[in-house]
């Protein structure tokens, strides 16, 4: 599959939509026709009776530009009843500006209004009215009797003024620009491509999720938090006992990891994101069968799924679901109807009892049980248009197939109570399954014959509504003739052979359509492996047709082993025009998916030879936005794991590097692959056996500076901080290593960070922070004053800089921190009050009559002041003799 722009993606919506109206009006037809023989005699009852009919319109926009849509919206003012989908053949007569006459012809629903939507080509004033024919009221409705003839009439004339200039239409709203949270207000209708669900539904073969649209692929590693799903990570020493205790228990076992689920024993299984929230089975599923041959009389264990809202990682419910059922998937349908229109989610457990399958449905808000389907059959199952679970039943050795629809089994459920109801049918439209469990032998949607296959060949995808694929080819025995097949299965094809053949490249040549998302039904285009010499071949959708093969490039030897394996492995994915394919190689190739033309490749080498051939086993996990995640799994790692791995974001039209972080996240092959929602990888990691959620993480960034003591000129120095307030900063574990926070830091130490932090590698020595931008606004002039910037400390996330007030005033100081790959921007304020300079005081000069009074006053003091000159000379003379006197006495 390939990316697809936003229009048409809308394009796709809007035939969808109409589809599901034909689908429902042919419901509503069928049974009109189940009634029809006995119309006739209800009408030969009464006489015929006549009702004036009241005709209404409406048009807009108006005035409009020319080649705006205008919606010409009207009818007449009495409704229908079911059977009775609506009244037919309204017309919408058009007066153009040249007097040129259009006519639209539309049906009302059974509210008796209808809609058609009209484009307006050249300016001028346009005269639109609607014409209602007569017609009979084919079911009693309203007062009005079964059998009468409502009158024709005609609306009022509406004059539409098309103008050159386009009318304005709402301008939508942005993107997220700050960390966001769900639900998300329906108005914010644009944020539709960003937010997306994981449902775990396509599992059709080796048909896995690896192309997710939807969602802005996190271009750093930052783990915005982390859970533990079981224990994991070092064992560390073992006391046995005294001083014997090292002789017992080894270093070795010291070293030890705990069991992480590979192989065979997965702990991350059927993981589902519906509305924010992450749901997943607690514990791993029981061995019943082993359980039973241990003892007889052995014991069910508990199961339990826990929610968690991914925005936030709160846990938000752990119980049991049902009758101590494991999730298996997710659903959000859209049920449309005349009263009711919108999505419902839930989560789907399976079970199975004598035989029949049965899906229980349960409330994801809550975890309460719904209602329930049984007989439901095994196939190709996928999503379809508007929710709904489909499943592809095909038995290619007896030549049928078959097309089952959840939302079918309700439906047609709920109009086998009411069709025989007529005035009541719109009951059937009511989406009230609650406590029920209905009969899925009533959602197959149509039953055709195929051409019959060998024994052996079985279904092998499906691309809905287009073609499904079988094939006698497999991951554990080469076919010696491998046969590919082709049947459409689309409307008004269905069944159709396309394409059945058996093609070989050569003797001994083990071939197979690989796994993960070999097929990209845009280009139409599917893949075929050789396991051997890790070829690549292309075939047509349509016809089967080699396209091209094997490519020029040369794959890595240890592709061998993956090459053709089971989905998990990722080895081959198609999206946006091109084949990827990744696998035990650990290489990265892309390729052309119309040519086979190789465009770029990307090697994951392990620098420590931790990895016995060199290179890391790397599948491709997700590819989203542009962008391919890969990360390191094995079939089942041993004690002690090897140490680096790598978890690597790719551009995937260039493969150049976007991130590249060792040793944060190792993945698993039977534990579940990551998956991504609402933007969010949600990853379990098998170093640790935990759960780590990767996004762009919110910021608090502070800043103060004096609020008093500060004058025109002087120096003011400016402080914060700008730090990391992820959900997983407020873990017991991490605040006691930061009770001050975790500081935020550039994009690229992120990696590095991120250990340091979450999984206490020591702190790196080269990290660097993040730049904060200063600014200062007179609040009562508005005067606007840049300040500067600068970067944080990135072990403290402190910033200071020093700043002299340009003038007096009320100053707010504005710190803002504008973001970055891997965080949302905060801001925060202070305010300071800066006062004019401090005056300098210059002494006045004395005037002449005080020169003159301190004159006269010395003059006056002047004989006193000899006086005591003479007689501290004369005390001087006495205390010097006196002391010459003394040390002569002590001599002699």
């Amino acid at each position: 599959m390939i990316s697809i722009s936003k229009k048409r993606r809308n394009v796709k919506m809007k035939r969808r939509d109409v589809k599901m109206q034909l689908k429902r009006l042919s419901m509503a037809f069928s049974v009109i026709l189940l009634l029809a023989s006995a119309l006739p005699a209800i009408l030969q009852v009464h006489a015929a009776v006549y009702k004036e009919t009241f005709c209404v319109i409406s048009v807009t926009p108006n005035p409009v530009g020319v080649g705006q849509t205008v919606y010409i919206v009207g009818g007449i003012t009495d409704q229908t009843a079911w059977p009775q989908p609506g009244w037919k053949n309204l017309k919408a007569v058009i007066v153009r500006p040249d007097n040129k006459v259009e006519t639209l012809t539309f049906d009302t629903f059974s509210t008796g209004i209808g809609a058609v939507t009209y484009k307006p080509t050249m300016v001028g004033t346009y005269k639109i009215h609607i014409e209602f024919p007569e017609q009979v009221c084919e079911v009693a409705v309203a007062g009005t009797a079964a059998g009468t003839i409502m009158k024709a009439s005609k609306s009022r004339v509406v004059e539409l003024i098309v103008q050159e200039e386009p009318v304005p239409a709402h301008p939508g709203f942005p993107l997220p620009q700050e960390y966001w949270t769900r639900p998300i207000d329906p108005q914010l209708r644009d944020w539709w491509w960003i937010a997306g669900n994981w449902l775990n539904v396509e599992r059709t073969a080796w048909y896995y999720d690896r192309y997710m649209p939807f969602n802005q692929g996190p271009e750093t590693p930052h783990v915005l938090w982390y859970k533990v799903l079981d224990d994991g990570g070092l064992v560390g020493g073992l006391v046995g006992g005294d001083y014997v205790a090292d002789y017992i228990i080894g270093d070795d076992f010291a070293m030890e990891s705990y069991e992480h689920g590979d192989a065979y024993e997965g702990k991350w299984i059927n993981p589902v994101v519906i509305n924010g929230i992450l749901y997943y089975n607690l514990y791993p599923a029981q061995d019943t069968s082993t359980a039973g041959m241990l003892d007889p009389n052995y014991k069910i264990i508990e199961q339990k799924v826990v929610a968690v809202d991914i925005h936030t990682g709160e846990e938000l419910w752990c119980k049991t679901l049902g009758d101590n059922q494991r999730l298996a998937f997710g659903q959000i349908m859209k049920w449309e109807s005349q009263n009711m229109i919108g999505a419902f989610a839930y989560l789907v457990a399976t079970r199975t009892v004598a035989g029949v399958t049965y899906w229980d449905f349960f409330d994801p808000l809550t975890g309460r049980w719904e209602y329930a389907i049984k007989n439901v059959p095994s196939g190709l199952t996928c999503v379809g248009p508007e929710g709904e679970i489909l499943i592809y039943v095909v038995n290619p050795t007896r030549g049928w197939m078959a097309l089952w629809n959840s939302t079918k089994v309700a439906y047609q459920s709920f109009l086998d109570i009411w069709a025989g109801n007529p005035a009541q049918i719109y009951y059937a439209n009511r989406w009230r399954p609650h406590g029920a469990t209905l009969d899925g032998r009533k959602g197959y949607e149509w039953n055709v014959t195929i051409p019959t296959f060998p024994t052996g060949v079985s279904a092998f995808t499906v691309v809905p509504f287009d073609t499904v694929i079988l094939t006698n080819t497999g991951l554990f025995t080469r076919q010696p003739k491998p046969i590919f097949a082709g049947i459409s299965v689309k409307p008004g094809d269905i069944g159709r052979l396309k394409f059945n053949f058996t093609w070989i490249p050569f003797p001994d040549a083990w071939i197979a359509i690989p796994g993960s998302l070999p097929i990209d039904p845009e280009n139409r285009v599917f893949i075929v492996a050789e396991k051997q010499t890790r070829k690549y071949y292309a075939f047509n959708l349509d016809n089967g047709e080699l396209l091209w093969g094997p490519q020029d490039y040369e794959e890595p030897d240890f592709n061998s082993y993956s090459i053709i394996y089971f989905g998990p492995w990722g080895q081959s994915v198609c999206a946006y025009g091109k084949l990827f394919t990744g696998g035990y190689g650990g290489e990265i190739n892309a390729y052309d998916i119309k040519t086979g033309k190789h465009l770029w490749s990307y090697k994951v080498p392990d620098p420590y030879n931790e990895f016995t051939w060199g290179n890391w086993p790397t599948p491709i996990y997700l590819v989203t936005d542009g962008k391919i995640y890969i990360a390191h799994q094995e079939h089942s790692g041993n004690p002690p794991l090897p140490r680096g791995a790598p978890f690597v974001c790719l551009d995937a039209e260039t493969g150049e590097e976007i991130f590249r972080v060792e040793g944060l996240l190792r993945s698993t092959r039977w534990g579940g692959q990551p998956i991504i929602a609402d933007s969010t990888i949600l990853w379990f990691d098998s170093y640790t056996n935990m759960i780590f959620a990767i996004g762009k993480g919110p910021t608090k960034t502070t800043v103060e500076a004096p609020s008093i003591g500060v004058s025109v000129g002087s120096e003011v120095v400016i402080r914060g901080t700008v730090m990391d307030v992820s959900p997983g900063t407020r873990d017991p574990r991490i605040a006691l290593r930061f009770p001050d926070g975790v500081p935020a830091v550039a994009d690229e130490c992120m990696g590095d960070w991120m250990l340091y932090v979450y999984k206490q590698f020591p702190r790196p020595a080269n990290v660097k922070g993040v730049w904060v931008k200063l600014d200062a606004v007179n609040v009562y002039t508005g005067e606007y004053v840049e300040i500067g910037g600068t970067h944080t400390d990135p072990y403290s996330g402190m910033f200071t800089v020093s700043w002299q007030p340009p003038k007096e005033g009320l100053w707010w100081i504005i710190a803002s921190f504008p973001g970055s790959k891997g965080y949302w921007p905060s801001y925060a304020q202070t305010s300071i009050a800066v006062t004019p300079p401090t005056p300098i005081t210059i002494p006045t000069p004395a005037s002449p009559e005080q020169v003159s009074t301190v004159q006269a006053t010395v003059e006056a003091l002047q004989p006193m002041i000899t006086a005591l000159t003479v007689l501290v000379i004369i005390t001087l003379i006495v205390g010097i003799y006196s002391i010459y006197d003394h040390r002569k006495l002590r001599k002699t």
